[in-house]
């Protein structure tokens, strides 16, 4: 079930990578000791939602002392998105900065950011392509720290647009893009 849920599923991709990369001990290793948890916990009884899940991983790496938690939950957040259009429960709240949604929409009626970002949209007015993305500020450049396999990791205030139209058909993941939105 562990390596079903975190691994084979793709849905912990990032966030078990920075684990990964931080930690000294191995694959197999992280296994066991994250199964030890669950066992511990008694949480191998009984189904867990996808948030609980979350959750577990993230009260797993709060066990661990070399990393940093407040970037992780922000990474766990991405995964999240990743796959749930849904922005979870209070786990994973986050303050949007004022006017936020408006900008949203005014990206969305800039015609040149839905040309080079979202094509197949040219022409749909905001209000219908607002119902296929999602705009989710971070106070980490997650996209950077990805990009960089989490050699530096900038605290940085960003925005990542969830296109959820567009999913990988492999892992069924969704496509994403760091922006830029208007003031």
């Amino acid at each position: 079930d562990i390596l079903d849920h975190f691994y084979n599923s793709g849905k912990f991709q990032y966030s078990l990578a920075y684990l990964l990369k931080g930690s000294s001990d191995s694959f197999a290793e992280f296994l066991f000791s994250f199964c030890t948890m669950w066992e511990d916990h008694n949480w191998f009884e009984g189904k867990h939602s996808l948030m609980a899940l979350y959750k577990r991983f993230y009260e797993y790496v709060e066990t661990l002392s070399s990393f940093n938690m407040k970037f992780f939950k922000e990474l766990l957040r991405f995964d999240y998105l990743r796959y749930n259009r849904k922005k979870g429960d209070a786990f994973f709240a986050v303050e949007h900065p004022e006017d936020f949604k408006n900008n949203c929409h005014e990206f969305l009626q800039n015609e040149k950011h839905i040309q080079r970002i979202l094509p197949r949209f040219v022409g749909k007015p905001a209000k219908t392509i607002i119902k296929q993305v999602h705009f989710e500020p971070f106070c980490f450049d997650v996209i950077e720290a990805i990009e960089n396999n989490f050699d530096e990791i900038v605290e940085k205030e960003i925005t990542v647009l969830f296109d959820y139209r567009n999913r990988n058909k492999i892992f069924e993941n969704h496509e994403f893009y760091k922006i830029v939105l208007e003031d």
